[in-house]
């Protein structure tokens, strides 16, 4: 069954999408803590300076933005894009439309191997 195959590719390929979850998350993350401005210039409860630069924070920081753009845009984002849209495509009501778009496609052939016989 075409349906059922298709499906099970689907399943198959569910790494891609925690994958791609998961590293985009954690850039994510990782810049989110290095731009705080708290990481960057840290002072003591009290405001005052503690005469450190986080340069690491800001090195690292302007390198992330464009490897997270970068992810975004990737061929392992578009699979997830599109294994999503097949497996949204493949449940509910769009699963049953499409299972009768193919029986009333197959009718004609089935009436043509049936006049054959």
């Amino acid at each position: 069954n075409f349906i059922r195959d298709l499906k099970g590719v689907i399943d198959n390929t569910q790494d891609i999408t925690q994958a791609v979850y998961l590293a985009t998350q954690t850039k994510v993350l990782l810049y989110d803590m290095l731009t705080v401005s708290a990481n960057q210039v840290p002072t003591t409860s009290a405001g005052d300076s503690l005469l450190h630069e986080c340069k690491l924070c800001s090195e690292l920081s302007s390198v992330l933005e464009p490897a997270i753009a970068a992810l975004d845009g990737s061929v392992a984002t578009a699979l997830k894009r599109a294994r999503e849209e097949v497996n949204k495509q493949l449940s509910g009501s769009k699963l049953q439309e499409l299972q009768a778009n193919f029986e009333t496609m197959s009718a004609p052939v089935d009436q043509f191997k049936v006049s054959l016989k």
